[in-house]
């Protein structure tokens, strides 16, 4: 696994900064200028893995940043990106909760979940943390858009935590590493705990092992035409209204088959066997009724046809995918960009 890397847009060509700072955010998040005040885009960043987890410096000029399904699918990272503001201000969208940060405010990101960020000139600390580790202690909560105040003592608690993981990070192995990652989660979880979040009966403990039960038999099933409530409700003996209430924050059991249909679909044109197989190949093989469906439901997801996903399959970069993967896809780019000529 890659260790430390760092590079800013100082030590890349004036003409080439603006790509430079967006490969090295495309994992995360499609970024831009935030005002005409300056003429390229421009940050710095380092990072180092510690166990399970990606610890990062960065800081920037104003920017906006987007996530959104098309970028989500495409990183395939199932985390959450934990943020302590250094300097700086934010204000953003996460899904209808509309969220503004200040300096010394902590901010939570799930990035199985689109949000828009604007950021003025500042500076971040940030970790990645896998998802699987954050429910295992506090539950399925939505924490997305979550912002700890830089007052609250348990919040600063936090705070303090994280910067000096980020500083001693990179002298921990073995071990050391992964009791400081666990004793990471352990405080982001007593933090988390004390907040008045939505957690309804059919979120709770028992339930969220059966949720995740049910994810993994909808991914053995996406290709069988016959998936439907009904096939899920004699499969694990569940009642209705209770299988209703498990995805009610999904829009329902239907739209979390469809849009797993999606990314499915999604990622098979992205890759480079898409070219032998037809756009009506994939949706029939995936369950919809007509390419014409499908193209609706792409689009209205991905905001991109099916064609143009598949024109921009070949020479794509490799998925991240993990928080490992997030680390090497940054050190891949440090790499290419110190060569580059």
């Amino acid at each position: 696994m890659p260790r430390s890397v760092r590079l800013s847009t100082d030590q890349i060509e004036p003409n080439l900064r603006d790509e430079f700072w967006r490969d090295i955010s495309r994992p995360l998040f499609e970024v831009e200028l935030l005002n005409g005040e300056d003429d390229a885009l421009r940050g710095a960043f380092s990072s180092r893995p510690v166990a399970g987890l990606t610890v990062a410096t960065t800081r920037f000029n104003a920017q906006r940043y987007r996530r959104d399904r098309r970028t989500i699918v495409e990183s395939g990272l199932d985390t959450y990106l934990v943020q302590v503001l250094v300097a700086g201000t934010l204000r953003g969208d996460c899904e209808g909760r509309t969220i503004t940060a200040a300096t010394g405010d902590i901010c939570i990101f799930d990035l199985a979940r689109p949000y828009v960020t604007h950021a003025d000139a500042g500076a971040r600390v940030a970790i990645s943390v896998p998802r699987v580790r954050i429910d295992q202690a506090v539950g399925r909560r939505n924490l997305h858009g979550l912002v700890l105040a830089a007052t609250d003592p348990m919040a600063r608690l936090l705070r303090g935590f994280i910067v000096d993981l980020h500083e001693v990070g990179g002298d921990l192995d073995g071990d050391d590493a992964r009791a400081a990652e666990t004793a990471m989660i352990e405080v982001l979880a007593a933090v988390v705990s004390r907040r008045r979040l939505d957690l309804p009966d059919a979120q709770g403990p028992l339930a969220q092992r059966l949720r995740e039960r049910i994810e993994a038999y909808l991914d053995t099933q996406l290709t069988n035409p016959d998936l439907c409530v009904e096939l899920i409700l004699q499969e694990f003996q569940v009642s209705r209204a209770h299988l209703y209430r498990m995805f009610a924050d999904d829009g329902g059991v239907a739209s979390v088959i469809r849009n797993r249909r999606l990314d499915t679909a999604f990622h098979r044109l992205r890759t480079a066997d898409a070219a032998g197989t037809s756009i009506s190949e994939i949706a029939f093989e995936l369950g919809f009724s007509s390419s014409a469906q499908f193209t609706r439901a792409f689009r209205a997801r991905f905001d991109l046809s099916p064609s143009d996903a598949k024109q921009g399959s070949a020479g794509g970069s490799a998925e991240p995918g993990s928080v490992h993967g997030l680390q090497a896809h940054l050190a891949n780019q440090v790499e290419r960009w110190r060569e580059h000529p």
